[in-house]
């Protein structure tokens, strides 16, 4: 997947569109926002962010603070996400309203990572609450509505492939979001990968419990 992700970039360059930030919108042609939220693991989004950076290309990826896949402030994960912003890319909050709040979420993440959010995103949204936040989102009409917005969410584009759409093929601007999982990992199928992670996740534990809980370490040397 990782070469049909260079593919899919590469086919928006070929047809002239350009790719900006959120708050460069300015046009109804030839510009494309690349989004990415990050719901299960970062390594997989600085992998991305690298292959972005050799092609010339930038986007904005968004890290949940409230998340019990990751931990978005232990080492291996900061360094990931301030990596990310070295290589040109905007790093952003990834909401979640059934646990987080929005103000707290944000002041930390600007604190820790030395940078000023500007816009957030919002998971699994429910559109009558995010369009009551004072803060600017990727769901309001101009990213949302106004431009075609595609989203691999659930591992596949569900309602038509970006390349194969009208709107591509007439140059408009085009709101894409991406999510690094479904195309860095090495299996094909979503619940495959899913698994993958499950699995990483599950060998990481056992690590950090061998390196910090003497009564473990000798049972596993046992």
């Amino acid at each position: 997947m990782i070469g049909k992700y260079t593919d899919l970039i590469f086919e928006f360059l070929e047809k002239g569109y350009k790719d900006i930030f959120f708050n460069e919108l300015s046009s109804e042609y030839n510009q494309l926002i690349i989004r990415h939220d990050i719901d299960f693991d970062c390594e997989f989004a600085y992998e991305m962010a690298k292959i972005e950076y050799n092609l010339g290309v930038k986007s904005t990826y968004f890290f949940m603070l409230s998340n019990s896949i990751y931990n978005l402030f232990s080492e291996k994960n900061r360094e990931y996400v301030r990596k990310i912003k070295t290589l040109g890319h905007k790093i952003s909050v990834h909401f979640d309203f059934q646990v987080g709040d929005l103000k707290k979420e944000i002041d930390i993440f600007e604190s820790f990572f030395d940078t000023e959010v500007d816009i957030v995103s919002i998971h699994r949204p429910n559109l009558e609450l995010v369009n009551q936040i004072d803060v600017e989102h990727t769901y309001l009409s101009k990213y949302f509505k106004d431009i075609k917005y595609f989203a691999d969410s659930r591992g596949r584009f569900r309602f038509g492939h970006p390349l194969k759409s009208k709107e591509f093929q007439e140059s408009k601007s085009i709101h894409l979001l991406i999510h690094p999982v479904w195309w860095m990992s090495d299996k094909k199928d979503t619940i495959d990968i899913m698994e993958n992670i499950i699995d990483r996740n599950h060998e990481m534990n056992k690590k950090f419990f061998r390196e910090n809980s003497i009564p473990y370490r000798e049972h596993s040397d046992d």
